[in-house]
């Protein structure tokens, strides 16, 4: 496995996993294998690695959410693609990953795969 987050081989996906929790919002990156069918099977499944999402302030200095329009979400939003795909996409697509996606996530408790994320930004980006 590489340090670098924006590699990947074909037989891992990253898990984003973000919980509500006492302390405030959990947002988890987990590699896991591809073809480990259910999110929360993976997330139970004590991944070979795991790391916590960095928080890029732009617009939340209160920190990062999803599940609703306002700044947390656009943080949230900037923080995953950017870890994801760097940053000049990011900043990019920030906006629209936003109003497509992260507001559309439950509050509680939500999973992503990176390959969902990269389906969507295909759709984005002109061929």
């Amino acid at each position: 496995m590489t340090d670098d987050p924006q590699a990947q081989d074909a037989s891992h996906d990253l898990l984003i996993d973000c919980r509500l929790t006492a302390n405030g919002p959990r947002i988890v990156l987990i590699d896991c294998p591809a073809d480990s069918g259910s999110s929360d099977a993976v997330a139970e499944a004590a991944p070979p690695y795991e790391r916590t999402l960095r928080h890029i302030v732009k617009e939340s200095p209160g920190g990062m959410s999803w599940g609703d329009g306002g700044p947390g979400s656009s943080d949230f939003a900037l923080s995953l693609l950017t870890e994801l795909f760097g940053a000049a996409l990011a900043e990019a697509h920030h906006l629209n990953f936003k109003w497509d996606v992260v507001v559309n996530l439950p509050v509680r408790h939500a999973t992503l795969k990176k390959s969902e994320i990269q389906r969507w930004l295909d759709n984005q980006v002109p061929a």
